[in-house]
């Protein structure tokens, strides 16, 4: 979704990194993890885009999961709903709506600056983010 970035930026700035051993591991850690991916059968996958983007099921309330109807408004549990400022994947104009399709009282959103794996795996996002997160979590915990 990003081939120039994919393909050709990334190894460069490994070439102009590599003298530093502490990006090498991260890179190579990074590589190892993006390319561990679950073979996704075509027909799951054709549902998906199907359900989500053609039909837009899920905010619908008629998407389909096993022999159930997801019905967001059906949610009623505590929500906190972490978005990336730079995801080019999930952009917060998709997730941000969630917080008002679903019944919970108790809700937050989270925008953080990051991309779409920054939000996960970011030396910040680890030291601030989920610590956060944690914390929203462990409030809410029995």
């Amino acid at each position: 979704l990003k081939p120039v970035s994919n393909l050709v930026e990334k190894y460069i700035n490994l070439a102009e990194n590599v003298h530093r051993d502490e990006f090498v591991d991260d890179y190579l850690h990074m590589e190892t993890w993006l390319n561990d991916n679950i073979p996704v059968p075509g027909e799951i996958y054709r549902e998906w885009a199907k359900y989500l983007f053609q039909q837009n099921l899920l905010v619908k309330n008629r998407m389909p999961l096993g022999r159930h109807i997801v019905d967001l408004r059906k949610i009623t549990c505590p929500l906190l709903n972490l978005m990336a400022s730079n995801d080019h994947l999930v952009p917060c104009s998709q997730t941000e709506p969630l917080n008002d399709l679903v019944s919970s009282t108790d809700k937050e959103k989270i925008v953080w600056p990051a991309g779409h794996i920054g939000l996960a795996v970011s030396a910040r996002a680890q030291k601030e983010l989920w610590p956060r997160a944690v914390e929203w979590l462990v409030k809410r915990s029995d």
